[in-house]
């Protein structure tokens, strides 16, 4: 009789967890083991349905599976009943190969039939093993779910509110400006850079030797739309700012001081330029690409030692 009560309380055993298991839940698939003083240990299988097991005595031991794949990483609620007060619990987190992970014993609260018992490790517990802890107290265990399960569905995240329209920038003659970058390395079109003229054109800096000759950095750009882009016509380069380099063209050795609107004139020799630059004065000579030396036109040569020529240019100045 014995034998034959066995098999079928495995069979329920084994029965409830099939079913159970099916289907992916936060609730415990399967009984792994329980003490001579816990009464229908199968019962806590699965969701709540008002059928208790029964925690006899003190050190009464109840290990339930979650299930493989619905491992939990969030808090666990025991549904309870009971029986008499001051009963306290203790509940092991375990892990796949039934490592304790973490810990936690309390009395149950009276009147509360769910309660939280938190799990704040980082580790998915596969295995979760319930003590009584009381050892006149008994109480009764109906289901345990997980709060949040690996398989669960995490929740669809909030939408991101659209972005409130920005006020297109306003621009005003010395204005630099360009487009947006539009995430793609492979164009080029976002990445130039315009100063807006006296003439209402756009005039682009060519490179940016150019553009720091001028700027100390690009903060004051203004960012605009390709409509707005397209309403200044394209004008002439900027030149480089006079004062700040003398400049060169690969093709032709000679070297020339920048004056205002672009005007070139050609330092004769280098006594010259070291009196009018100093001896370090070749360290302000930058090439010029020859495709961008026609920006430029010329002037009178640099022939006297002490001839006129703009040496620098006043700090806050812009092209236009």
């Amino acid at each position: 009789m014995r034998y034959l009560t066995s098999v079928l309380l495995l069979s329920l055993i084994f029965t409830r967890s099939v079913l159970h298991a099916q289907t992916s839940d936060p609730y415990a698939d399967a009984l792994v083991y329980a003490s001579n003083q816990v009464y229908q240990p199968s019962l806590a299988v699965g969701a709540p349905d008002g059928s208790f097991l029964t925690f006899f005595s003190k050190d009464a031991t109840l290990t339930l599976d979650m299930g493989e794949g619905e491992e939990g990483t969030g808090d666990l609620f025991l549904y309870v009943e009971l029986l008499n007060f001051g009963a306290r619990y203790v509940v092991d987190f375990l892990d796949a190969q039934q490592n304790v992970l973490i810990w936690h014993g309390d009395i149950f609260p009276i009147m509360t039939p769910k309660i939280t018992v938190p799990y704040s490790a980082s580790t998915p517990y596969r295995y979760v093993r319930i003590r009584s802890d009381a050892s006149s107290a008994q109480w009764k265990l109906d289901a345990v779910e997980a709060a949040h399960y690996a398989s669960a569905t995490p929740p669809a995240p909030e939408p991101e509110p659209e972005p409130e329209p920005q006020p297109a920038p306003s621009i005003v003659q010395g204005d630099v400006i360009k487009l947006a970058d539009d995430g793609n390395h492979a164009t080029t079109h976002d990445a130039a850079v315009y100063a807006v003229g006296a003439d209402g054109k756009r005039h682009a800096f060519p490179n940016e030797t150019a553009y720091f000759s001028w700027y100390a950095s690009y903060a004051g750009i203004k960012i605009v739309s390709a409509e707005t882009m397209a309403s200044y016509p394209l004008g002439a380069n900027v030149t480089m700012r006079p004062g700040t380099h003398l400049v060169k063209i690969t093709t032709d050795p000679k070297t020339y001081a920048i004056e205002s609107g672009g005007l070139l004139r050609w330092i004769t020799s280098e006594q010259i330029a070291q009196n009018l630059y100093g001896t370090n004065w070749m360290s302000k000579v930058v090439d010029v690409p020859d495709v961008f030396f026609k920006n430029y036109t010329m002037g009178d040569d640099v022939t006297l030692l002490n001839a006129g020529v703009l040496i620098t240019t006043p700090t806050g100045t812009s092209p236009f």
